[in-house]
């Protein structure tokens, strides 16, 4: 163990043993050859845990963007779809893909060209099984990472969130994405374009308008932790105002 890390080989029967595991949460991870897998386990509440780790092939994930209110996607900027882990553990890979015109999307990305046969066969880097964020464009960003800076989206996006991402039944959204195995469905994501605002005022004990107080408004669902919020500064007169809220509850 090496900074929390724990290693550990397998027998010939695939089982594997590792001992004297500081009480905390973990993402246990087992790759051979091409397969891949990886789950959570919380070693809090007991001295042992006994998990089974699928092995599976690299997965592709494909998906559409519907923005409500548009005839067209190719009528706005390009918008990249990613994901990634989820809990996010830096250094891992992030899968990225541009959405086309039609709002169609394929995850990883397929190569386009035809490669020269000196140059090997392709290598795609599939996604291996495990749990996930999605994230989308300027719309429904990551939190930042301490040092990062954002730039400001597009004009054209600015009042857009995201609506709704769903994956056949599940409620990736606020549920996370969970990918076991080859989905049999797409990946569903509808954008909105009409997001509320939130204005008020802070004032002290006595009633006295307190000025330069941040105001966050953090949404009271699956999405509390993993995205960025929407904040604002008061003013001189501690007034705020909060614009492009999605519909829903917040503290």
């Amino acid at each position: 163990s090496a900074d929390n890390n724990y290693i550990a080989e397998t027998d010939p029967n695939g089982f594997f043993e590792i001992k004297r595991v500081r009480p905390a949460s973990y993402r246990v991870s087992a790759s051979a050859g091409g397969l891949s897998g990886s789950m959570l386990i919380d070693m809090r509440g007991s001295r042992d845990a006994d998990v089974v780790i699928p092995l599976l092939p690299g997965l592709e994930l494909t998906g559409r963007v519907i923005f409500e209110g548009q005839a067209a996607a190719q009528s706005l900027p390009n918008v990249g779809i990613s994901l990634r882990l989820d809990p996010f553990v830096p250094g891992s890979p992030t899968f990225s893909a541009p959405m086309k015109p039609d709002g169609s999307f394929t995850l990883p990305v397929q190569p386009t060209a035809p490669r020269p046969a000196a140059a090997g066969p392709a290598v795609v880097s599939a996604i291996p099984s495990g749990d996930y964020r999605v994230f989308v464009g300027s719309i429904l960003q990551p939190t930042l990472l301490p040092g990062q800076t954002r730039p400001a989206p597009p004009a054209a996006l600015r009042n857009m969130y995201v609506k709704s991402i769903r994956l056949g039944d599940s409620d990736v959204l606020n549920e996370g994405l969970h990918l076991r195995a080859q989905p049999n469905d797409g990946l569903q994501i509808v954008v909105g374009n009409n997001p509320g605002s939130l204005e008020g005022r802070v004032v002290d004990a006595s009633g006295q308008p307190m000025s330069c107080v941040w105001v966050a408004a953090l949404p009271d669902n699956g999405l509390r932790f993993p995205i960025d919020h929407k904040y604002a500064a008061t003013s001189a007169s501690g007034q705020f105002r909060i614009e492009g809220l999605p519909p829903g509850d917040y503290s």
